[in-house]
């Protein structure tokens, strides 16, 4: 990435139903510990980003799919934001297919649309979970925009190209809001991990880029098995990524 970005390791002991967990954060070498997330444990984490992201107005929350806290997290910084003055506009990895129920802001009519959309109710990798959906109406009962950046069936160009195109879209229409978005850890990963994925096609956006890993627990979330295959299911936390600190 170029000056303007970083790359922010924010290691979280994250696990279902684990209360207090804790935090730190890693940047250009320095750690923060952040000791509760219960109370005003949260409010200092959200300060902490804040700060971080300095004039950017963009940030990209990387997570590993299927828990029930980082969407929670998403969902609380968001309203620290607003409450901080911050117009904000989200950004999921969700297929374009779900935008009409990124629209709405009525629950029962979000509910009745994801009880027919194939998304929600056939992908089983931790994005269809009922977290993100509390997320999902906790940020639009804000007044929040979101937007998917997702597709399930590019043609021509490779799914990373795409999110890529549809996040620089939302960034250049954002009017100087700021965008947060929220996917796959893979695809916020810095250049010394891929060279191929979405934010290596945005390395000319000042980003501030927030890498969601566990010390301990679990996630639902799908795995490639040795036989190639994926599967999916309760997984036990691991390193998927390191963190570079230096991009």
């Amino acid at each position: 990435m170029n000056d303007g970005a970083r790359w922010f390791g924010f290691l979280a002991a994250l696990a279902f139903g684990l209360t207090p967990w804790a935090a730190c954060s890693a940047q250009h070498g320095q750690v923060a510990e952040f000791p509760q997330w219960q109370g005003s444990g949260r409010a200092e984490v959200y300060a902490h980003l804040e700060q971080a992201m300095g004039e950017r107005r963009v940030l990209m929350f990387g997570e590993l799919h299927g828990t029930v806290e980082a969407p929670e997290l998403l969902a609380g910084f968001v309203a620290f934001l607003r409450a901080r003055g911050r117009q904000v506009v989200v950004a999921l990895e969700l297929p374009h297919t779900e935008q009409a129920l990124l629209d709405s802001a009525d629950r029962q009519e979000m509910q009745a649309l994801a009880e027919n959309s194939a998304f929600w109710r056939g992908v089983r990798d931790g994005r269809s979970s009922e977290a993100v959906m509390e997320a999902i109406a906790s940020i639009r009962a804000g007044g929040t925009p979101i937007v998917a950046f997702d597709v399930d069936h590019p043609q021509g160009v490779s799914r990373s190209e795409r999110m890529a195109r549809y996040i620089r879209e939302t960034v250049e229409r954002a009017d100087g809001k700021t965008v947060v978005t929220f996917g796959g850890n893979f695809h916020t990963a810095p250049p010394s991990i891929s060279q191929t994925n979405m934010v290596s096609q945005l390395q000319d956006i000042p980003a501030l880029i927030v890498n969601l890993a566990a010390r301990r627990g679990s996630h639902w979330g799908c795995v490639v098995g040795e036989d190639g295959r994926p599967s999916c299911g309760l997984q036990e936390f691991r390193r998927h990524l390191q963190v570079d600190t230096d991009a």
